[in-house]
């Protein structure tokens, strides 16, 4: 080999071993913020700020999604599109690759499927506003939640046909309806359903003599036909195509409580006229009262102004009850165990190992209860 090939071989073998030293390497945290992605489909860098860079700089979220999203010595996890909103602002959002899902899978095993086309630019800007209602949902105030929640299942509209068959009178033959909510939320231990539709305020609330099929009412007349419709003796369209009994509900999210009040006087109005044997739960909440209430149900602290789970004023006399010295030991103890766990990683890591010990489940809730107490103390 001469000189000049073995220079050209040593420069190939730098400029792979720089790309390897620039690589992403995915921590747990990574894993579940591309789960998340995966969920949620689109997010943008302040959505993830919060999901999972809870108190850090807004810098530090945008640095992290742009190393996920470059190819340097191993495909990219995440790419970039942009939108403009209603008033002319440019956005960018981030969404996963197709290489994003395993190392997803191995936080969160059961995941959607990625959607083979991307929505059109024009719906991007109605997707993040649905996803800050699963964003308010999923945080937690501490570390980056997973994407398989303890309470809630998330799927996305691509993910969802509501379908069933309805005469039509003037042809004298079956048609097929369909319905594609922007999202289905369930919440297994209550055993309930919401279909969820996410307003922009750009539609008419009733449809009027165009009978727009995007008006709110004209919605609701939709999911009234699928939710009760069919066969007195039978099941309903709706128990047909899920059969485990959960209760069903569709929930306009607004905007505003303007909005809300709105939608629901023409909601009582619509319910007046179409009385059914069997009635449908629908009404309008504002993102804000929607996560406020579902948080509620299934037993979360509500999100305070900074998006942290507020604590329940009970807990307070616990720090009265013990001294600094009992609170810097607890602490102390924390940290020591959280340091061992760590230095065993690193050992792990080493030998190639891939079986690292795990933190344990229950560390960001012993954080934030040892925070409230060295706050209190």
């Amino acid at each position: 080999m001469s000189d000049g090939e073995r220079q050209e071989n040593n420069n190939e073998k730098e400029q792979t071993t720089g790309r390897a030293a620039t690589a992403a390497k995915l921590t747990d945290r990574d894993k579940d913020l591309l789960g998340l992605l995966v969920l949620a489909r689109y997010l943008t860098a302040a959505q993830v700020h919060r999901l999972a860079f809870p108190g850090k700089h807004a810098s530090v979220p945008y640095r992290r999604l742009l190393k996920l999203s470059q190819a340097n010595g191993q495909p990219a996890f995440l790419r970039q599109r942009f939108f403009r909103t209603y008033d002319g602002n440019r956005v960018a959002v981030w969404a996963p690759t197709p290489y994003a899902m395993p190392a997803a899978l191995t936080r969160a095993p059961q995941l959607p499927e990625l959607p083979k086309h991307d929505v059109g630019a024009q719906f991007l800007e109605h997707l993040i506003q649905l996803n800050e209602f699963l964003v308010a949902l999923w945080q937690n105030g501490a570390r980056c939640p997973s994407a398989v929640h303890p309470s809630f299942r998330w799927v996305p509209s691509d993910r969802v046909r509501l379908v069933w068959e309805e005469w039509e009178m003037r042809e004298g033959r079956k048609q097929q309806r369909l319905i594609q909510p922007d999202a289905v939320l369930e919440l297994p231990v209550q055993r309930r359903r919401f279909f969820l539709e996410c307003e922009m305020g750009t539609q008419k609330i009733a449809p009027g003599e165009a009978s727009a099929p995007g008006a709110t009412l004209s919605k609701a007349d939709r999911y009234r036909a699928f939710l009760s419709g069919g066969a007195a003796d039978e099941a309903s369209h709706y128990q047909a195509q899920y059969r485990d009994g959960f209760a069903p509900e569709v929930l306009f999210l607004v905007l505003s409580d303007g909005r809300a009040k709105s939608v629901n006087s023409a909601l009582g109005a619509w319910r007046a006229k179409n009385r059914d044997p069997r009635p449908i739960a629908i009404r309008a909440l504002t993102f804000e009262d929607a996560a406020t209430e579902l948080r509620r149900l299934v037993g979360l602290a509500p999100l305070g102004a900074d998006g942290r789970a507020v604590a329940e004023q009970q807990r307070l006399p616990l720090a009265r009850a013990l001294s600094a010295e009992e609170v810097t030991i607890l602490s102390r103890c924390v940290y020591d165990a959280v340091r061992s766990i760590k230095q065993a990683r690193a050992v792990f890591r080493q030998a190639h190992r891939p079986d690292l010990p795990p933190y344990p489940d229950t560390y960001d809730a012993a954080a934030a209860v040892l925070e409230r107490l060295t706050r209190a103390g």
